[in-house]
């Protein structure tokens, strides 16, 4: 996947906080989920939460698959 430039993080980040401000919370979270989850965060919610967790809430996962490979999650 290819890495987002810090505009278009922002962009995406901007956006979420404007459907938030106008109450559409399950749009602000789908927006800040597209986001790459950082590695760290993506191994202690594995540890912690499972796999499954990160499979169906719909995380952006590119970081830690371009590091540790695709199947990461389910390994």
């Amino acid at each position: 996947m290819a890495t987002l430039t810090k505009d278009e993080r922002f962009k995406i980040l901007q956006a979420a906080q404007e459907a938030e401000a106008r109450g559409d919370f399950a749009e602000a979270s789908r927006l800040a989920r597209s986001l790459p989850l950082p590695i760290h965060l993506a191994e202690f919610m594995k540890k912690e939460f499972g796999p499954q967790y990160l499979v169906e809430g719909g995380w952006n996962l590119s970081e830690i698959e371009d590091k540790h490979g695709k199947d990461w999650v389910v390994r």
